[in-house]
């Protein structure tokens, strides 16, 4: 019983080396820990071996053709599942590639958005989305043509700036350029 109440520490030179605070259990709360662990895993498989006898049980009660009828619904279900996820892959790959037509190009997720388990509403989605786009592309562009385009000569001059220049032919060539100041 003394050993349940002694202290379980780490190696106490280590502490000592690293001057960090340890955090210390008692042997009861150790036992308290693993006892709670080993409960969980106890609740765990009594869950699973309860499904397991529930099915069991299920089927025990039925005679020869009821099981066979269980077990020929249980695998068309699964069919049914595997045969609509199979489509939806082939829909995703069919919607990708209407979308790289239009040239958009979407994350697995973002297609998951579009795609559904009809074809025709996942073409009405695709379709959608690419007007969408294309919207979005128009109004970009037209933004950027109504943009004002810079002015390369920024430096304004003056009269006698102009006057000043020493050299004829570059004297005229900025009279012409700034005629407006001339006139």
């Amino acid at each position: 019983m003394e050993n349940e109440n002694q202290e379980v520490k780490t190696d106490s030179q280590t502490a000592d080396k690293t001057n960090e605070s340890v955090k210390t259990f008692t042997q009861e709360e150790v036992n308290e820990m693993i006892n709670k662990r080993i409960e969980r895993e106890r609740k765990n498989q009594a869950e699973q071996l309860s499904k397991a006898k529930d099915e069991a049980t299920k089927l025990a009660k039925m005679n020869s053709d009821q099981k066979k009828d269980y077990e020929l619904d249980k695998t068309a279900k699964e069919r049914d599942d595997a045969v609509a996820k199979l489509q939806r892959y082939e829909m995703r790959d069919q919607a990708r590639d209407m979308l790289s037509e239009n040239n958009l190009t979407l994350t697995d997720k973002q297609l998951d958005l579009v795609v559904t388990g009809d074809a025709e509403t996942t073409k009405a989605n695709v379709e959608m989305l690419a007007e969408i786009a294309k919207s979005i592309r128009d109004e970009v562009r037209d933004d950027f043509r109504k943009g004002k385009t810079p002015r390369t000569n920024n430096d304004t001059l003056t009269r006698e700036q102009i006057e000043k220049i020493q050299d004829p032919v570059e004297r005229v060539n900025m009279i012409r350029t700034h005629m407006n100041l001339f006139n």
